[in-house]
């Protein structure tokens, strides 16, 4: 009697363990078919070649026409026969030098042509690179300034409209009130530039 009943509690012992290892084997699977099932969960892709592009710039210039003349006495309440006279002056003292003083203005123009090719183009007219050096320790105050025209009318900028325009840059050196330290001294004026810097319209 003891040995027919061993046999059925072995075998109802080892069901379990095929059903546990059943369902540890269809994880698996499972596991294996998202992740990597051979293009079950493959990505779309498309791609397409972007037509060729081609361009062309513009441009922004400035040619001198005919370009700078020389100094000029323009002060105001300066000598009335010194007024638009040519610095240094044909005729000197004795010493053959022209002095400048104080609340003197001398005065220098320069013409250009304007080429400015674009679509919604500007740019903004500036002198630069103006360095005033002195034989004194100091320039005390003395300044370069400018101010443009445009075709006559007065102007800070310019567009693609103004292509082929007359800019006309007038430069003005401007000697301040009486300072001691300048007396005897000798200026220089160099590396004034009239400039177009192009900014987006």
């Amino acid at each position: 009697m003891s040995s027919r009943h061993t046999p059925r509690h072995r075998a109802t012992a080892r069901r379990p363990l095929l059903r546990a290892v059943s369902g540890a084997a269809l994880a698996t699977v499972t596991v294996v078919l998202l992740v990597g099932g051979q293009g079950s969960l493959a990505l779309w892709k498309a791609s397409a070649t972007l037509p060729t592009a081609s361009t062309a710039s513009g441009a922004l210039r400035l040619v001198a026409n005919p370009g700078c003349g020389g100094w000029r006495f323009t002060q105001t309440g300066g000598p009335a026969a010194w007024q638009g006279t040519s610095y240094p002056a044909s005729t000197t003292n004795a010493n053959g030098t022209q002095y400048v003083e104080p609340h003197d203005r001398l005065t220098q123009t320069c013409t250009y042509r304007l080429s400015a090719t674009g679509e919604h183009l500007r740019a903004t007219i500036a002198l630069t690179q103006a360095t005033i050096s002195s034989s004194a320790a100091t320039t005390a105050g003395v300044a370069a300034s400018a101010t443009y025209t445009v075709n006559g009318a007065a102007a800070t900028s310019v567009t693609e409209l103004d292509d082929n325009a007359s800019l006309v840059a007038t430069i003005v050196l401007t000697v301040p009130d009486p300072v001691s330290t300048l007396q005897g001294t000798s200026l220089t004026v160099g590396g004034a530039t009239v400039s177009l810097q192009q900014v987006h319209a």
